[in-house]
């Protein structure tokens, strides 16, 4: 009983030091360049996403050339003489369609019932859906003044040389999905052979002249301005349920969500970030 299809959004790219993110989760902030991970608020979904429901994407290096590795990890090739544009590398990890659909009309039946009962708690006008992580990497080549055949490198290897990105794990516990999103360092290594078993220290890439990859995460999921849920709330009514109660929900069959629990959960990330 949604009046019409569900729009994505994508946030800034912004650094996390969380290691792993719950999802389906809602965003109880207002302010994107205030975001804090942990004011991702994990939401129960009764119906058990199953492993083939999880949606992973291998990264994006165009054109830059990749391989997906045995390991698991995507091997991208490293230009002989990279130009000064950095180059952004992006994947995803989240939820899989038809079950995002299915998980997002959930939420839409009684999004405004779930907004009432957090108020004070979550800041965000509307909260947003967040159904998928994605991960950035830039290789910025403009931070070092040489390349490995620079002339600041005389001695450096004229061999090729390939960086290996980690691929994001996730876990399906008690219905949710959890992306696993590692320190940074533990996120990429170099190696001049293809196969990657010699792997550089980062201080020894460092040295010769490789750029230190910059990881950024990005929440990605249901975008609703206040005229949609106008629209909803206005739908639902005509339709007789109370826009602010589990009417709907209950009458198109989907499982509740369980608020009290919800509202301890936000008070607790509320009162967490608020320290930080």
């Amino acid at each position: 009983m949604v009046p019409f299809g569900s729009g994505q959004f994508r946030g800034y790219y912004l650094p996390t030091s969380t290691e792993s993110i719950t999802l389906p989760s809602i965003w109880i902030s207002g302010d994107w360049a205030d975001f804090k991970s942990d004011q991702l608020l994990a939401i129960p979904f009764p119906n058990h996403v199953t492993p083939n429901e999880i949606y992973m994407r291998p990264w994006e290096c165009y054109p830059l050339q990749k391989e997906s590795m045995p390991t698991g990890w995507t091997r991208v090739e490293y230009p002989d003489n990279p130009n000064l544009d950095s180059h952004h590398l992006v994947t995803y990890s989240g939820i899989a369609y038809p079950a995002v659909s299915h998980v997002e009309k959930w939420w839409l039946s009684q999004q405004a019932y779930v907004h009432k009962h957090l108020q004070g708690v979550i800041v965000a006008d509307v909260p947003h859906f967040i159904t998928s992580i994605q991960f950035g990497c830039i290789l910025d080549h403009q931070l070092d003044g040489f390349t490995l055949q620079g002339k600041f490198m005389i001695d450096a290897p004229s061999t090729k040389v390939y960086l290996f990105l980690f691929n994001p794990q996730v876990e399906v516990l008690d219905g949710q999905l959890t992306v696993i999103n590692p320190p940074d360092a533990e996120k990429y290594y170099w190696a001049f052979d293809p196969a990657g078993l010699n792997q550089l220290t980062h201080k020894i890439a460092e040295d010769i002249g490789l750029p230190t990859p910059k990881f950024m995460t990005s929440p990605r999921g249901l975008y609703l301005q206040e005229e949609d849920t106008n629209l909803i709330r206005d739908f639902h009514a005509a339709r007789g349920f109370d826009p602010e109660s589990q009417d709907a929900a209950i009458a198109m069959g989907y499982p509740l969500v369980d608020i009290e629990a919800m509202k301890r959960s936000a008070q607790e990330a509320s009162l967490h970030s608020k320290t930080l």
